[in-house]
């Protein structure tokens, strides 16, 4: 259950008594060793000790839900992590005294990871209310919390959508000696192998790859050339950018390439 602290309680203390505003910069996460979420959570709490800081951020919203009563809320979306925390707090930053603890609270070890590959990360969304007689008139916010507390369908539909996406993905694809063929990512990792010994062209269709989609092209025998054309450039490990890469002819080995973001190619390796 989280809790104002002392320093909280005088700060709002002041801010409803006509004093400067108190306005929530940000959210921290921290992980404690040793914290027990159980344990009582007394009125003197410090910040945490920088090295168990895991995450600082800015409220994802914030808003009155009545006259004694206003919350914030932060979504850590599939993007963030990975880490896991014990404890939240939430901040005011003096112009002058710098960051300064108003409530925090203790919870379970909880842990928060992001997407990698074909590994959809996890959502998490953290709501805290600071409730005191005549809080609302005493902090910038003017948004009811009606207005956006619980509507997160933008972000929800997002991840839906990246959640059907892979779902259709099979995991593995084989294909033997395709002509003229073209990885429009239909597998997490498709395999083209080629052993014929014929020359053929592989298009890698960045429109249709999404972030973790691994494509190999394998050339098992000497004879014949291997194209693999990018519909974007494909960025190397120097940092520089080829439409073209290929397998020549009289020798054999493997080239693997990345979707790492939207429209983006990378060369993973090998040969």
């Amino acid at each position: 259950m989280a809790r104002l602290t002392t320093t909280g309680e005088i700060l709002v203390a002041n801010a409803v008594g006509a004093g400067p505003e108190l306005e929530i910069t940000k959210f921290v996460f921290a992980n404690i060793p040793g914290l027990v979420h159980t344990d009582p959570e007394p009125a003197n709490e410090p910040l945490p000790d920088p090295a168990h800081v895991v995450l600082e951020t800015a409220p994802t919203a914030k808003g009155i839900i009545d006259d004694n009563r206003v919350t914030y809320a932060k979504m850590l979306t599939t993007e963030i992590g990975d880490f896991s925390f014990n404890w939240i707090g939430l901040v005011y930053t003096h112009p002058v005294d710098g960051d300064q603890l108003v409530m925090f609270a203790y919870v379970p070890l909880t842990q928060k990871v992001k997407t990698a590959g074909a590994s959809v990360g996890n959502v998490i969304v953290r709501n805290m209310v600071i409730e005191h007689l005549g809080i609302a008139n005493a902090t910038p916010i003017v948004v009811p919390a009606e207005s956006w507390m619980y509507d997160f369908s933008a972000e929800i539909a997002a991840l839906s959508a990246e959640l059907n996406t892979l779902k259709d993905r099979v995991k593995h694809k084989l294909v033997h000696n395709p002509d003229g063929y073209t990885a429009l990512g239909a597998a997490q990792r498709e395999i083209i192998v080629f052993d014929q010994g014929q020359s053929k062209t592989v298009t890698l269709d960045a429109a249709n790859l999404i972030t973790g989609d691994v494509i190999e092209v394998q050339k098992l025998a000497k004879a014949g050339r291997i194209d693999i054309v990018g519909t974007v450039n494909i960025v190397l490990p120097n940092g520089v950018s080829e439409l073209n890469h290929w397998l020549p002819a009289g020798k054999t080995g493997t080239l693997i390439f990345e979707c790492v973001a939207a429209n983006q190619l990378r060369y993973a390796g090998g040969f």
